[in-house]
């Protein structure tokens, strides 16, 4: 980086990091819903881990929503399952 002498270029890339470190954050919370609800989809529907993503791909793609609200879906509801069954 080379600094012009305005002090701008520093606090920007500053910003610039701040924001990266954000969206590191999101993707790996994603990641982890991601992987429970692959999880839950490999127990309860019998098929393997790439099946299981294959699921919620298709989900995801047919109801117009990001992966990662399907997921999130799907966890919720075995955890809603679970407190119903008294797990």
């Amino acid at each position: 980086m080379r600094d012009d002498g305005s002090g701008d270029g520093c606090a920007g890339e500053v910003e610039a990091l701040r924001l990266e470190v954000r969206q590191l954050r999101q993707a790996l919370r994603s990641r982890d819903v991601i992987g429970q609800a692959k999880g839950v989809l490999m127990i309860t529907a019998d098929v393997s881990a790439d099946e299981a993503f294959q699921l919620l791909v298709r989900q995801s793609q047919r109801t117009n929503r990001k992966l990662v609200e399907v997921a999130a879906e799907v966890v919720a509801t075995r955890e809603g399952s679970r407190r119903r069954a008294g797990g």
